[in-house]
């Protein structure tokens, strides 16, 4: 079963460190060559109280990260709030489970407890 939590500040993160290889990884696996240390100034920058992006982590029975969705929410003329979804990762070894639907599911219910109202992403 896995356990699904938004977070909004960094360091709230439960495992920072391996989610930060989590997120390490799915950037490299689409070309990026951020470093760990790049990926934890930028989410510690970003995941702030100040700022609107979230991140959703779903952890496994062991209580390890397995996968992620990060994105921000944002106000725009078609929507008062609508969420910008940036990166979404399973890892290999539990792919085809259902867990990104699940994922995805979790993420739409927590978005509309906040009031937005669609979500957005760009897919190539």
């Amino acid at each position: 079963m896995i356990v699904f939590y938004c977070y909004e500040d960094f360091l709230e993160i439960h495992k920072s460190d391996e989610v930060v290889n989590l997120v390490c990884t799915h950037m490299s696996s689409i070309g990026s060559l951020m470093t760990e240390t790049e990926i934890t100034v930028r989410l510690k920058d970003s995941l702030s109280k100040n700022n609107q992006s979230l991140i959703y982590i779903g952890y496994n029975e062991e209580n390890n990260p397995v996968c992620f969705a990060y994105g921000n929410q944002a106000r725009g003329i078609e929507a008062n709030q609508y969420f910008w979804l940036n990166e979404i990762h399973v890892v290999a070894t539990m792919r085809k489970q259902g867990i990104g639907s699940k994922l995805l599911t979790y993420i739409e219910k927590d978005l509309a407890n906040r009031g937005v109202q669609y979500i957005a992403s760009m897919t190539s």
